[in-house]
């Protein structure tokens, strides 16, 4: 067995070799030193992506969602009640207001009624052929009697005949003058009866007419309520015609923006069914405010819509309620710091704190104002959350990590 003094001599000489080993190796491969890429990021500034100052013209915009109505409408209803003959429109077809023919009721009815009023006419006109008849013949006996009376005071005062012969001529004279304004009355009667049958058969005229309803403005069938053998009657539509020639975009506001909205001149920009459309003037604002919904309408007028611009279709609306010019920088460039609102413009490597006042935006874009801002100015959009006043910065290109 080895001693210990053995030993320890042992492992002293096995570490001398082990050291004596990664010694020479260290030597063999000393440290390299950085590379010239690793140092020049290490003395790099923040990399930053920057975009210019713009001339805009900014818009204060309320958006909101519409509707799109046309503005001239018929619900078509039957003027007399019946039961519908026929319907001669499909939904979809286009019609021309006094010339297309629409539905028709109970033709053969009152088509009878219309013969029935007519020979009610020729009755009444042949009763006051024959009251006329009466009255001249009734006339013509009230002469010869008055003739006779006037003989008989004659041959009375001559004492050729008796007060009561002359009485009882005086009597005839009364009876016949009492059938002459009787007969006359018959003639009034009958006169009257002979209007009221022509008035009977001009309404049953316009009954029939009627019963043929046409068209009373041009435009598309975009609704066919009743079928042939449906009762009909005033008030219960059965076709529906829109002009879709001229429609209107209906929206409601807030009640904070009705002193500011002026028919006119206040302009309204919408997008419908995929279509931008111009920015047109607004043509109404409702005279009162829903005091539930504490909202106000406003409408525009287009005329001649482009496709797709029909009734009943969402509109997504803005009014522009502002207008100006100004100068124009990213919203993620302005930060808000201790001492108010600030964004960072770079200058020779180096970042500058700008104080800045913001006003309208629009589109990812803010109004700015404060001094020594000029267009074309660039200005920290990305990375400026890291910069304060003098920090270095690298710019490099968007996209790139």
């Amino acid at each position: 067995m080895l001693t210990s003094k053995t030993a320890i001599t042992i492992m002293a000489m096995a570490v001398i070799i082990t050291g004596s080993f990664f010694g020479l190796r260290a030597l063999a491969n000393p440290p390299q030193a950085p590379a010239p890429e690793t140092a020049r990021e290490s003395v790099q500034g923040v990399p930053v992506v920057t975009s210019q100052v713009r001339s805009m013209v900014f818009k204060e915009q309320v958006k909101v969602t519409g509707s799109v109505e046309a503005v001239r409408t018929a619900l078509v209803s039957a003027r007399v009640p019946g039961i519908i003959d026929d319907i001669f429109v499909e939904e979809g077809d286009v019609v021309t207001a006094g010339i297309t023919r629409l539905f028709q009721t109970d033709h053969v009815k009152l088509k009878r009624a219309v013969e029935i009023a007519g020979h009610q006419v020729d009755v009444s006109a042949a009763v006051v052929s024959a009251r006329r008849a009466t009255l001249a013949r009734v006339d013509a006996n009230l002469d010869k009697i008055r003739l006779d009376l006037e003989r008989y005071q004659r041959l009375y005062e001559q004492g050729a005949v008796t007060q009561n012969v002359l009485e009882t001529q005086e009597t005839m004279m009364k009876a016949a003058a009492a059938e002459l304004a009787e007969v006359e009355a018959g003639l009034t009667l009958a006169q009257t009866q002979e209007k009221q049958a022509e008035s009977n058969l001009e309404i049953a005229r316009k009954d029939l007419s009627d019963a043929l309803v046409i068209a009373p403005l041009s435009g598309t069938v975009s609704r066919r309520m009743c079928e042939p053998g449906e009762m009909a009657g005033p008030g219960t539509p059965i076709i529906r015609i829109d002009d879709l020639s001229l429609v209107e975009i209906s929206a409601y506001l807030p009640e904070t923006h009705y002193a500011r909205v002026t028919p006119g001149k206040t302009l309204l920009a919408a997008s419908v069914q995929g279509v931008e459309l111009r920015e047109m003037p607004i043509s109404f604002k409702s005279p009162v405010i829903n005091k539930k919904l504490r909202t106000f309408e406003v409408k525009v007028r287009l005329q001649d819509p482009p496709a797709g611009v029909v009734p009943g279709a969402m509109a997504d609306a803005a009014v522009i309620l502002q207008v100006r010019e100004g100068l124009g920088a990213p919203r993620e460039s302005v930060l808000r710091r201790t001492h108010g609102q600030v964004l960072f413009t770079v200058s020779d490597g180096l970042a500058r704190m700008v104080p800045v006042q913001t006003g309208l935006e629009m589109d990812g874009w803010v109004e700015i104002t404060g001094a020594g801002l000029t267009p074309g100015m660039s200005v920290v959009r990305m990375g400026q959350e890291q910069l304060n006043d003098g920090t270095p910065v690298t710019i490099v290109p968007e996209g790139i990590e």
